[in-house]
């Protein structure tokens, strides 16, 4: 790191790296965004508010953003200098910057004080104190103190999803949509002194431009699903869910992930970690950390693979943090999951429907882990897990359930199983998940009611219909 520069309140930062970029944080440095491009950077300086900043180059130019570090332009164009510091006034109006063994040069800063910059899909954008000096008009105009509001106009209100507002203490408030382009928003301030015997309630009105850029935008998919940002339930269709895998042994699961900028402006990806409990047994491929940032313009997009082997038995997770300049998706996280296996038997599916026929075929076996030239031969054994085993019968790989299953009156089985091939046996305990089924309701309906000739007026018979039930109370 080279230079580094503070608004007032020490909400906004910049900080510039010698061959590398310049970064800003709007939130006092909790998170960073890299913004423009490598350079030998070696001075840096701000304005009170944090929108005009000024950078220069060590033998270069000077570097100019009116927007809290959005877009820069060249404020030396042709002039190549040995600069070594550089200033700013508090209101950004004025900048001085100094040549090594040379001149003093000051200049007017040329700040957008009626400028305001956003990114598309950024979310909801507040800026307090926009509007100040805020005046219902001469302190003696009323008896009591009037109240201002603001009439705010954007000429092109499609470029909003909420539109412009400012409020009386002169926050302005908006949330820009997806497409980019710039309007001009008009603002009047308004008092409630009414306009009685020529009075005027009204202010001349004021314009300043909102410029919605069109941003760089991540988007993570795997096997052709796209990941939401904050995903934290994984998933087989996207791949972040890689289902149950041997622990430990020579079987490894891979699942590879696509980043892809769908937005209007390069995206830089600046890190990609993983993160939380087993993050060790989920491991990184083909992503160069050392390369780091990874630059991707508009529609390109770059691969990573994630390999999980688990270290032990049981569910493990972790999640993936990828850090990049998109303005509302910092950082981009999902959650991964697999399920370390020992070697054993299992049952495919492992859940089946309620209300089977009896005897049918509710899973099949077969092992993991562990493989055979004549095939396996399974049966039911005494031991741990063997509750339901009379429940059940085999035949060859079929596990066949004698009853039809009732959710209501169990919702699980446990079963245990041997695999044996002659050379080798599995034995262990399989669980089995029924799921609920919609059933229709059901009541017992009481005895015939007999009613009296001549009788017109409505009847009510107590607790005629008994045994009410839903048919999926498992009550």
């Amino acid at each position: 790191w080279r230079a580094v520069a503070s608004s007032a309140d020490g909400e906004r930062l910049m900080a510039a790296e010698f061959g590398g970029r310049i970064y800003v944080s709007t939130d006092s440095g909790a998170t960073w965004k890299a913004r423009e491009f490598d350079r030998d950077w070696n001075s840096v300086s701000m304005s009170a508010d944090g929108l005009t900043l000024g950078a220069t180059v060590h033998f270069g130019q000077i570097y100019l953003s009116t927007d809290g570090g959005e877009t820069w332009r060249v404020r030396e164009a042709g002039t190549d200098r040995f600069w070594t510091a550089l200033a700013i006034s508090a209101d950004g109006a004025r900048m001085a910057a100094a040549e090594y063994e040379g001149s003093l040069y000051f200049s007017e800063a040329t700040p957008a004080p009626h400028r305001v910059t956003v990114h598309a899909g950024a979310g909801a954008f507040t800026r307090a104190g926009f509007a100040t000096e805020i005046l219902a008009g001469p302190p003696d105009e009323v008896a009591a103190p009037q109240a201002v509001s603001f009439q705010v106009t954007a000429a092109d209100e499609s470029l909003f999803d909420e539109l412009p507002a400012i409020d009386a203490a002169g926050a302005l408030t908006f949330t820009p949509g997806d497409r980019a382009g710039q309007t001009a928003v008009t603002v009047v301030a308004r008092d409630d002194g009414g306009i009685e015997d020529g009075g005027i309630d009204r202010s001349a009105p004021k314009t300043f431009t909102v410029v919605v850029l069109a941003g760089p935008e991540i988007e993570v998919s795997g096997n052709g699903e796209e990941i939401p940002s904050g995903a934290a339930a994984p998933a087989e269709a996207n791949g972040t869910d890689f289902g149950d895998v041997l622990e430990p042994g020579d079987t490894t699961v891979s699942q590879t992930f696509v980043i892809r900028n769908t937005g209007g402006d390069p995206l830089s990806i600046t890190d990609l970690v993983l993160e939380a409990t087993h993050a060790m047994e989920f491991s990184l491929k083909g992503f160069d950390l050392a390369v780091l940032p990874v630059v991707l313009g508009p529609g390109e997009e770059t691969t990573f693979t994630i390999d999980f082997d688990p270290a032990g038995p049981g569910e493990r997770v972790a999640t993936v943090r990828i850090d990049s300049d998109d303005a509302d998706e910092y950082p981009y996280t999902f959650a991964l999951r697999g399920n370390g296996v020992p070697p054993g038997v299992r049952a495919t599916p492992h859940a089946f429907a309620e209300n089977n026929a009896p005897g049918a075929t509710v899973a099949r076996l077969d092992t993991i882990g562990a493989g055979s030239a004549t095939g396996f031969a399974y049966t039911l054994e005494a031991g741990d897990g063997d509750t339901d085993n009379a429940r059940f019968t085999v035949a060859g790989d079929e596990l066949r359930l004698a009853e039809s299953a009732d959710f209501e009156a169990k919702a699980s089985y446990s079963v245990r199983v041997r695999a044996a091939d002659g050379m080798r046996e599995l034995e262990n305990p399989v669980r089995l998940v029924v799921t609920n089924a919609n059933e229709p309701p059901r009541f017992t309906p009481g005895d015939d009611v007999g009613v009296g000739g001549g009788v017109t007026a409505p009847q009510t018979v107590a607790n005629w219909a008994t045994g009410i039930d839903d048919g999926d109370s498992t009550a």
